[in-house]
């Protein structure tokens, strides 16, 4: 078992990583179920950091990161007394968390502006970062949309929000209006109406 400045040490290296992963996670609303994968992309993120830091360090002569442990024992009356000082420097901190936050931007701009279809233009390869269809294409079509809800009925408006968890979806519409049978339209008349329940499927329309 690691002791308590050993422990402090770990958490300071994989602070940068657990923050990149966090802000991701909140900007493009996917979430990492297995708590490993969680490990996994903070470790990686890390070091991905830190890599940039060295480089940056060796080009403009930046601070070094440097965690300093200091003895400290008492006089030769107390000789079992002894504890640890941890000294981190707060420059390389600051770096070091800006340095998050600018990977962590620009992950979360890879994923939610789909930079994957590069790769898949060069046939690298045929994934998204979506975990769903639902999320690639709310994400890349900005049009009106029809729903069918599990009764069947259909509403047609502008997709405000959406959001899927698992097998479950909603979806929150503005100028939304009831499609009849005839295809006439029914305006609802609401500023927002929101869907959370069964929904059969979904279509994209360039016209009202």
């Amino acid at each position: 078992m690691p002791n308590s400045i050993q422990a402090i040490y770990i958490l300071i290296v994989l602070l940068p990583g657990f923050l990149v992963v966090t802000i991701v996670e909140l900007l493009t609303g996917m979430r990492v179920k297995e708590p490993h994968r969680f490990i996994v992309q903070a470790l990686a993120s890390s070091f991905a950091v830190y890599v940039i830091y060295l480089l940056l360090v060796k080009m403009f002569s930046l601070l070094d990161i440097s965690i300093v442990t200091n003895p400290v024992t008492s006089d030769e009356k107390n000789p079992s007394f002894q504890s640890l000082v941890l000294s981190v420097e707060p420059l390389s901190v600051l770096i070091l968390f800006f340095f998050s936050i600018v990977l962590a931007v620009v992950l979360s701009l890879a994923i939610n502006k789909d930079w994957m279809r590069i790769l898949r233009k060069l046939g690298l390869t045929r994934g998204s970062h979506e975990a769903q269809p639902w999320d690639g294409a709310f994400r890349s079509t900005q049009h009106w949309v029809m729903v069918k809800l599990g009764n069947g009925e259909k509403v047609l408006g502008w997709p405000k929000r959406m959001s899927s968890r698992e097998d479950k979806y909603s979806l929150s519409l503005q100028d939304a209006s009831w499609v009849r049978n005839d295809g006439t339209l029914v305006e609802i008349g609401t500023d927002e109406f929101l869907i959370t329940g069964d929904i059969d499927w979904v279509q994209f329309h360039k016209k009202k």
